[in-house]
């Protein structure tokens, strides 16, 4: 995918946001949408912490 598995796991956590072009290569590599990954109905550590 091009990213280090920290990365990963930061955007896991909502630690990090990432690029567009991060989000896209994530997608392709899973084989979904960027939306089923990154706007699904889970709430991330930085969502909550934004409210």
């Amino acid at each position: 995918m091009g990213i280090t598995q920290s990365m990963l796991a930061m955007l896991e956590t909502g630690d990090r946001r990432g690029s567009d072009a991060t989000k896209m290569a994530i997608a392709n590599y899973y084989g979904v949408s960027v939306e089923h990954i990154f706007f699904g109905s889970n709430i991330t550590k930085r969502d909550k912490e934004d409210k």
